[in-house]
């Protein structure tokens, strides 16, 4: 699975393919100074929701939108 983000659209792939594609502004990071990952910590606490439970394989942050060639030459 993979998403992208930009100025203009986002897209979520499945195995390669695009499954979902919408127009999009983007995403404002000002203020951001905690990126937290598969946590509500430290932000978001009020339901407990301190951690996923669920494993994850491999997480990539890219700072561009990749095309989908890009992502599928990733599988």
């Amino acid at each position: 699975m993979a998403f992208t983000i930009s100025d203009t659209e986002s897209v979520v792939y499945i195995n390669g393919q695009v499954v979902s594609q919408n127009t999009f502004s983007g995403v404002d990071w000002t203020g951001c100074d905690i990126l937290s990952i598969m946590s509500g910590a430290p932000r978001f606490t009020g339901w407990d929701h301190l951690s996923d439970e669920s494993l994850m394989d491999d997480l990539r942050i890219y700072k561009k939108a990749l095309s989908q060639t890009e992502i599928q030459s990733m599988l």
